[in-house]
């Protein structure tokens, strides 16, 4: 669903277009979840694990949005 079908069906969701959004990581088809406990998210996108969500550590870092978020498929 496009973000202006969103905005016209009245769903509450942030335009991914805004400046400082921040992705749900886990509906994207890069994350995956570690088995290391200290850093248990990781992007397979950016190449690397965190304590932290992704695409958070991601806008703290660079101070732009996750570029690389991409829906996962369904199954």
């Amino acid at each position: 669903m496009q973000w202006s079908e969103h905005k016209a069906a009245g769903v509450a969701e942030t335009n991914p277009e805004e400046k400082g959004h921040v992705p749900e990581c886990c509906r994207c088809r890069h994350y995956f979840v570690t088995h290391d406990p200290r850093q248990p998210m990781g992007c397979r996108a950016y190449g690397f694990k965190s304590r932290q969500p992704p695409s958070r550590v991601v806008l703290t870092t660079s101070g732009t949005p996750c570029h690389f978020f991409a829906p996962r498929q369904s199954p």
